[in-house]
Order: structure tokens, then sequence, then C-alpha cells
């Protein structure tokens, strides 16, 4: 699987976006096409960029194609036992890039790049693990920055914030709600509303009346209608007006947008971001996976709704269960069982950047793997949060 990309959102200790990274497989010809061809105000979004860069990719002169103040230059094992490396590495870091270890191990290549890094990038799957607090002392004993990375549940998250690391990255950081407030959703209104547009049959009116019942819903239902998304050439006035233009289908696909303010602090911008390019992104894979048992349209909504306990912010368990879901989707999404909950599980690995995990299920599913990339980049340059708003 050589064209392997996948964007990673990197936060800080107040889980602030603060950066993104692309990760890249061993693949030269891809990253390189890549980086040359990407939009970068949609990939960075205007917020700095890390990305690990091979030899090859530094003799290019590949750094160049980002602004030296906003870009992290990050070196993996094999970059970081190559002396010639080390010499292309001082030039960019001369020029303003600033320079990451990825991975630091106890050995003599990793000790040699010391002085040329200025962060050092430490994965918390071993969180337990002794070894893993003994780099971050070391790390910082040399003042080098520390960055938490593959960080997939609450305890790693919380030992990384204990060790006192800048960045954070994983399945766990990128999923928890976001905000200030962490009340339940669960018995809200808006709840209610996705309990009804998700009825095989909704009943319209009714949907309607508890969109106009409640203010936030009602205020973020007409700014999404008069959005440059639907481009209407009429401005809509009322929930009636807008629901008509919008239809249930694509009210049903934007749902998550609608409770939630983009001016306030608690919008959760990253969190349904997510949300909607694993859904695209899941139903994208569905048309190319063997012998599928649901929908390519439930396969999105199994995407999706596999963050709503977080949207919620409450037990997926207990969010699911608001929804007339077929019992195979919500399986699928709760215990990963059968073909459909391999299919989520793929692009979940995928989304962790798991590379030969995501090879292993793609097997077993039928999927040509050299389409996976190309449809994760389409869905993630068509999922633009900015254009809802």
């Amino acid at each position: 699987m050589d064209n392997f990309v996948v964007n990673q959102t990197v936060f800080d200790r107040k889980r602030t976006p603060i950066g993104h990274e692309i990760i890249f497989s061993e693949s030269n010809s891809y990253a390189e096409e890549f980086m040359r061809t990407m939009k970068r105000p949609l990939y960075f979004e205007n917020k700095p960029a890390f990305i690990t860069l091979n030899k090859r990719m530094l003799e290019k002169n590949l750094p160049s194609l980002f602004p030296p103040n906003d870009t992290v230059i990050q070196l993996d094992r094999s970059s970081v036992s190559d002396r010639q490396v080390h010499s292309l590495v001082s030039k960019f870091r001369q020029k303003g890039y600033k320079t990451a270890a990825v991975d630091f191990k106890f050995t003599p290549d990793y000790f040699s790049v010391l002085d040329q890094v200025d962060y050092i990038k430490v994965s918390f799957k071993s969180y337990a693990s002794p070894a893993t607090e003994n780099i971050i002392r070391l790390g910082k004993s040399f003042g080098k920055g520390i960055m938490a990375y593959d960080v997939q549940c609450a305890e790693a998250y919380e030992k990384a914030k204990i060790l006192n690391c800048m960045t954070f990255q994983g399945a766990y950081v990128a999923e928890k709600p976001m905000g200030h407030s962490q009340k339940s959703l669960a018995d809200s209104d808006f709840a209610k509303l996705l309990a009804e547009i998700n009825r095989p049959v909704p009943d319209v009116s009714k949907a309607e009346k508890i969109i106009t019942d409640n203010s936030a819903l009602t205020k973020g239902v007409l700014r999404l209608a008069s959005s440059p998304y639907f481009a209407l050439i009429t401005p809509v006035e009322t929930v009636g007006q807008a629901m008509t233009h919008m239809g249930i289908r694509q009210l049903r696909r934007l749902a998550y947008l609608l409770p939630f303010d983009p001016e306030d602090n608690y919008f959760p911008r990253e969190l349904i971001k997510l949300s909607l390019l694993r859904a695209a992104f899941t139903a994208e894979l569905h048309d190319f996976a063997d012998d599928m048992t649901i929908s390519r349209t439930d396969a999105y909504y199994m995407g999706m709704y596999s963050l709503l306990g977080r949207i919620l912010h409450c037990p997926l368990v207990e969010a699911l269960d608001i929804l007339p879901m077929d019992s195979e989707i919500k399986d699928a999404i709760l215990f990963r069982k059968g073909r459909s909950g391999q299919l989520l599980d793929l692009v979940k690995e995928y989304e962790s950047a798991h590379r030969d995990k995501v090879i292993t299920l793609a097997d077993d599913l039928g999927i040509p793997t050299e389409v996976i990339s190309e449809k994760y980049r389409e869905c993630y340059e068509q999922v633009r949060i900015e254009r809802f708003q």
C-alpha cells in the first residue's frame, strides 16, 4: 500500500487545534506528488504543518513548499541514522524550520541527532512502559519539547498530561468531546430531532416543530440553509422554507452542525469534521467491499454515528438507543461485528495511520488497497466545515 496519506490534527494541552500532520507511507513518488499538488489552506487550515520527510525529499528541497516559521520537519528512524540527512536538516534549521525526532529510542543514532532537533515525538501506545517516561525525562533534560502521539485511550492521555507533553495526537484526543461545557445532549431537543429525522418515514411537520421550538436549532437551520453550500438565490426566513430547500436527507446528513454556534467556544469543529469525514470515507470504501450486507447510505451513517456519543456527551450505547437504527449497524458500531464492523475498523485504523492493519482488513473485505488513500483524499477535500458556517 504505497499511496498512504493521512491528516491528523495536532492539539495543545488545552485541546486547541494548533497544527496538522500529514502522514505518508514510504512511497517517495506519491508523497512528492501529493505535497506539490495539495491545497495547503485546505489541508493545514493556516496552521503549522508537521511533515515526515526522508533523505530524498530533503534533497529535492521539498520543505521549501512550506513556510519555515510554520513547518516542523519530522525525522523517522531511517533518517536519524543517515549523517547526510543531519547535514541537510542543519541547513533547513538555519532557514527557520523546526525539527522533530519521531519515536525516539535509546540508540546511538537517535543520540547523534539530538543537537539537530527541537522536539522529540513519543508514542503513547505503550504509555505504561517505564521506557516512555524515561525518554521524556531525557528529552526534557536536553531542553527538547515533547510531542505525544498514538494517544488511544484516556489513561494514555492522562499520562501524557502528567508528563507535561506539549502536543497530543491520536484517536482518543481527536474523538474526545471538546469545549468548556460537558452537559449531556442525550435528552435535548437535538436528540429528539435526530431520532425523528432518522425514522424510516420521518414526520416532517414534527421535525419542523422540534426545530421551531428551540432557538438554537432554529438559528442553526436558518444559518445552514443560507450558507454558501446551498447557494440559494433568495434567503430563507422561516424554518419551513429552510427545510423545504434542504430536504430531510440533507438535514439528516448535516444535523451535527445545527446545535452549535461556530462563534461559540463550545463549537466542536474538529469532532464534527472527523464525523463527517468518517461518514464519507466509510461510504466510499463500501462501494469497493465484497459481500456487504448494508447499503451505501447505511455505511455513511454508520461512520457518522460511530461518534454520536462524543457529540452528545454520553455513552455511545445510550446515544445509539436514541436512534431507530438497524441492529446490524448498531452491533457493527458497538462491537465491530460482521463485515460492517470490519469496514468501520478499517476506517478507524486508517485514521490512526496503522498501515499494516489497514492492509489486512482491506484484504479481508476485498477492497483494493490502491484506492483507499485516493478516496480518503477526495473525502477530506469535500468535507470543509467552513462552507457550512
